[in-house]
């Protein structure tokens, strides 16, 4: 990036191009999955039929879990719930079962609050002795309504959006603006004050809608005093000092001109540095490995997406106010920002999605599209900075503004993207692209989708992945797993046995004898009269 305008530009790739090609390839490198906020094992297992009554039921996870108030309720057959305490240590869950149960059917119903702050929830059920003939369906701890959910992920959108444009211009007045005094001062400083109080609202409100969601309790909750008190001391801490970056960006922005280039830079830093620590306490890095890696990578994400977005508001409101050599040294800085804060968000995003999704196979789950689609909003906006760039480095800044509003505005649905996938808990994948030829999907009922996939797709011995999911794409664990049958023509495998490989998810052995069209049958039973069935088709290939 050339410092002053009237130097010739230099003949070399600009910054954009090269970390949009580092995307580029870095999508196309295949990368192995890994499980996510999923149940690995249980004793006693779903379905189990024991000769003697058990003393506890043990749950393992793939991750540290937390418990909420009633967060495992185990009942009998008649639905009456029995008292069993609950406790969580690392990724186990023991609930200690009444002494001397009859015989008979039990549920044990539970819901969980995985590392990355997302709920988890599913049932077992075992009987003692015999099955009972009739089981009535427990009423156990369920989901919270979609409206919640949605408030939170508004809310989020609203709390980033202030934290960004006030920490970003607090860099942007210390480190970008050359004129002093700064035009348009109380522009400034009222737009500081605006976005500060917006996220702190937000930051504050993102306490007790959480923990609602982690409950799944309903809007009602939010007057409850535990609501507002509970959420751990992570996020509570992310929320301080997400409040004292807001403190320090105000003040820069208002200090500006009167305290020394030095202090006030060094203040604008620590307005950056110290809120996007606090977020990295809660959210997907906690729970992707390794932890120090991932959260140091994500404050990084943090700052870089601070100084484009706070920059850009910047440029906004002082460049129609400003004199042509100012506007000129301004403009010059903030390409040179621009390029190295779009280097560092494209950099960190993918490592971010490498380490939390585990794959770059994106397209194979509803948390990956969305991704997809930040990125292409973030490829967007890349356009438009590469647009403005060229501008500044031709002189024509007074044609800059537009530009600079429309890339603003880009930012802004990226951030809503963003506080969407906040609160999306990634799917695991089990099977590699390669492997997914043999994949289908088809509608299970009214409320959910189930997934068929034989790996690999041809002649021989295979495993059946069967994943259901409701109607936001997310994992559901039923009360029943649910009955697997496979058949081609005249071939006819039967039921499959399917083993629980995690919420949502079950798998099977099996050697398929033909090639050509196949049809996988999956019924579940929901209650006692409704059992929905879906037929999956699936293509197998010959051997070899």
């Amino acid at each position: 990036m050339t410092r002053h305008l009237r130097q010739p530009p230099r003949r070399r790739t600009p910054g954009y191009v090269v970390a949009a090609l580092a995307a580029l390839v870095l999508l196309l490198v295949p990368s192995p999955a890994q499980a996510h906020s999923s149940l690995i094992s249980s004793d006693p297992v779903n379905g189990a039929v024991l000769a003697k009554p058990p003393t506890h039921a043990t749950f393992r996870f793939d991750e540290s879990v937390a418990l909420g108030a009633g967060a495992v309720q185990v009942f009998d057959a008649t639905g009456h719930r029995l008292r069993a305490p609950a406790t969580a240590r690392d990724t186990t869950v023991t609930v200690a079962l009444p002494a001397a149960l009859a015989r008979g059917t039990y549920t044990v119903v539970w819901r969980v609050v995985s590392a990355d702050g997302h709920p988890v929830a599913g049932s077992l059920s075992f009987s003692v002795g015999r099955p009972s003939r009739t089981v009535t369906a427990p009423d156990g701890p369920g989901g919270s309504p979609r409206s919640v959910a949605v408030l939170l992920a508004v809310n989020q959108a609203l709390l980033y959006l202030g934290l960004f444009t006030a920490a970003g211009l607090a860099v942007f007045a210390t480190w970008t603006a050359t004129a002093r005094p700064l035009p348009r001062r109380r522009a400034l400083r009222r737009t500081a004050w605006g976005a500060g109080a917006v996220s702190l609202a937000g930051g504050v409100l993102a306490v007790p809608l959480t923990v609602v969601q982690q409950r799944g309790q309903g809007l009602e909750q939010l007057v409850a005093g535990g609501s507002w008190t509970g959420g751990g001391a992570a996020m509570h801490l992310g929320l301080a000092a997400v409040f004292a970056g807001l403190v320090l960006a105000v003040v820069t922005v208002v200090r500006r001109d009167q305290w020394p280039p030095r202090v006030v830079r060094s203040t604008a830093v620590l307005a950056v540095l110290v809120p996007a620590c606090g977020l990295s306490l809660t959210g997907h890095s906690r729970a992707a490995t390794p932890e120090a890696l991932v959260m140091a990578v994500d404050v990084l994400h943090v700052v870089a997406g601070s100084a484009w977005i706070g920059g850009l508001v910047g440029l906004v409101l002082v460049l129609p106010r400003s004199r042509p050599a100012d506007r000129a040294g301004t403009l010059s800085r903030f390409s040179a920002f621009a390029a190295g804060s779009v280097a560092l968000l494209v950099l960190t995003g993918l490592v971010m999605a490498w380490r939390v999704l585990g794959t770059w196979e994106l397209l194979a789950s509803a948390y990956g599209r969305l991704l997809l689609a930040k990125v292409d909003l973030v490829l967007v906006a890349l356009a438009y900075a590469a647009v403005n760039r060229g501008l500044i480095r031709s002189g024509a800044t007074a044609k800059v503004g537009r530009e600079v509003r429309v890339e603003a505005g880009l930012l802004v649905a990226v951030l809503a993207l963003t506080a969407v996938l906040v609160n999306q808990s990634p799917r695991t994948l089990l099977t590699s692209g390669a492997d997914r030829a043999g994949a289908a999907s088809a509608e299970l009922g009214a409320d959910h989708r189930v997934q068929v996939a034989l790996t690999p797709a041809r002649v021989g011995p295979a495993q059946v992945v069967v994943e259901l999911e409701d109607d936001d794409g997310k994992p559901v664990e039923p009360r029943r797993d649910p009955v697997l049958t496979l058949r081609a023509g005249d071939t006819d495998l039967g039921e499959v046995p399917l083993t629980d490989s995690g919420t949502g998810t079950w798998v099977a052995d099996v050697v398929v004898p033909t090639s050509g069209a196949w049809t996988a049958q999956v019924s579940l039973r929901i209650t006692r009269f409704d059992n929905p069935v879906a037929r999956v088709p699936l293509t197998v290939a010959p051997a070899g």
